[in-house]
Order: C-alpha cells, then sequence, then structure tokens
C-alpha cells in the first residue's frame, strides 16, 4: 500500500498588520478552484503595540462546498483550542465582516477529498473596535488662581485640538 502526500502552498502562515493596513488572502488556486483535501493555517498579528487593537475580516467574496470545506477563524493562536473559535463559515457567504477579540487570530482551512468550489477572498484590516474611546482630563489654571477641569472624549487614532478664548 503506497501513502501520497500532495504539498499544496497555503500561502504565508504568518500575516503581519501595521495599523490601519489592510492585506488580502485568498484560498490556494483562487478565483479558480481549490484542491481537495488541503488543511490550511494562517496566523494574523497587529504588529503595532496600540491599545485596543484588533483584526477585521471582511469576506469579499466566499464559495466553499456547503458542509464538506469550512473556514474557521478564531482568536489567538492556537487553532486546536476551541473556545477560541470565533465562526466557522461554508458554503456561498454575501459580503460580511467579523473582528477578532484580541491583537491576533488564527484561520484555518479544511477542505474534504470530493467537490471544489472558487474559494474565498478576504480582507484582513487592524483598526480599533468602533466605540473604544480615550478620556483625556485636562486641568487648565487661569490667572494662577482658578481650574478648570475639562473632560473630552476622543476615538482612538482622532486628533485632539483643545482651545478656549477666556474663562468666566
Amino acid at each position: 500500500m503506497a501513502i501520497f502526500v500532495f504539498s499544496v502552498e497555503c500561502g504565508s502562515g504568518s500575516i503581519y498588520l501595521h495599523f490601519n493596513e489592510t492585506q488580502n488572502l485568498t484560498s490556494p488556486g483562487f478565483p479558480y478552484n481549490y484542491r481537495n483535501d488541503l488543511i490550511c493555517r494562517w496566523i494574523v498579528t497587529a504588529t503595532d503595540s496600540i491599545d485596543n487593537a484588533f483584526i477585521y475580516v471582511t469576506f469579499i467574496e466566499f464559495d466553499l462546498e456547503r458542509g464538506y470545506d469550512f473556514l474557521h477563524i478564531g482568536d489567538g493562536y492556537d487553532p486546536n483550542d476551541e473556545t477560541t473559535v470565533i465562526g466557522s463559515f461554508t458554503g456561498l457567504l454575501k459580503l460580511r465582516v467579523i473582528s477578532s477579540k484580541a491583537s491576533n487570530l488564527w484561520m484555518m482551512m479544511i477542505t474534504d477529498i470530493s467537490e471544489t468550489r472558487k474559494g474565498f477572498h478576504i480582507d484582513l484590516t487592524c483598526k480599533t473596535k468602533k466605540g473604544m474611546m480615550t478620556y483625556f482630563y485636562y486641568y487648565l489654571k487661569y490667572n494662577f488662581t482658578q481650574t478648570m477641569c475639562v473632560r473630552t472624549t476622543v476615538l482612538r487614532s482622532a486628533i485632539l485640538i483643545l482651545r478656549y478664548d477666556y474663562m468666566t
């Protein structure tokens, strides 16, 4: 009995993203059909040390054999840890966006030995969660006797310019 092992290039195993950077990832062979019996793994990491950095996954095109071929996505680095799974995707999907809960995620594409489809094209973007705010407190002195406290709310990556003309 002979055992044949076919090695298929699944792309880079590690993808590094800077803040506000987008990279695309496609299944092997996209836009043509992927091969049978694949196991592809990718780790996506936000390289900048930004508070509240997350990885957004945008499904541009997605067509896997429904119920037999899957793209599993999870938080962290370990696809063997079932508690980290964000979602398992199969079949035909329309445009959809999901996000990690941390600054890295794993993806694993597993296909069976029968039918194949077109595969997927997804965009990976490092951003901050919408609604994540930073609060700044400014204590301003006026005539060295009065103190004014100003609380401002700024979305991450925004620029704050604080100006006042006079105090009464």
